[in-house]
């Protein structure tokens, strides 16, 4: 019951749309950069929530600095390495993302 009840689910296509992204890189002295993402995010009529994934290689560790949803800081999820998540109700929403990798470069 619970994989048809996934496969509905995913069927309603319930997961954000990333109508925009932009990304920016920053090297700091000690080898690790700060990543900034903004965009445009959309939420289906269904949809709850946002999540977000950043893939690392083992030796880098990923901190999610904070996030605004149209210019106001929000509360996110953080349980899960490398991922973000963060309640929304269906809209379109301007985001900002801003993450350090440490262990990303040697100096």
């Amino acid at each position: 019951m619970i994989s048809m009840l996934l496969a509905v689910v995913l069927a309603n296509g319930l997961e954000a749309e990333w109508r925009e992204v932009s990304v920016r890189f920053m090297l700091w002295g000690d080898g690790a950069f700060r990543m900034t993402e903004w965009g445009i995010v959309e939420v289906p009529p269904l949809g709850t929530g946002v999540e977000r994934t950043y893939h690392t290689d083992y030796e880098q560790e990923l901190t999610f600095d904070r996030v605004l949803i149209d210019g106001a800081e929000i509360t996110v999820d953080r349980t899960t390495p490398g991922t973000v998540r963060w309640s929304a109700t269906p809209g379109t929403y301007r985001y900002h993302i801003e993450s350090t990798v440490t262990g990303a470069v040697v100096p």
